[in-house]
């Protein structure tokens, strides 16, 4: 049972640091993408990105979504090791 745990921890550890740079990369682009739909025509501007300053902004976000990864690493390593564990 402590193994499944430790296991189930590692891949749930494991997936929110595969999970959060892909998160990142994502909101960017789609931000990106709504932030040039709203820009006049004809017009240029740049954007820049503050990441601390949006975590410091949405710090709710910026908890829930690493909390939601760990939590769906850690639920699907602890089923599937207990079913093998179970079919042995």
């Amino acid at each position: 049972m402590r193994a499944r745990i430790l296991l189930s921890a590692c891949v749930g550890i494991a997936t929110v640091v595969a999970g959060v740079p892909v998160v990142i990369i994502v909101g960017l682009t789609i931000a990106t993408q709504i932030l040039q739909r709203n820009q006049p025509a004809g017009t240029r501007a740049e954007i820049g990105w503050d990441l601390i300053g949006l975590a410091h902004d949405y710090p709710v976000i910026s908890i829930l979504i690493p909390l939601a990864l760990f939590a769906g690493g850690f639920f699907f390593a602890f089923r599937h090791l207990s079913r093998t564990l179970i079919q042995k």
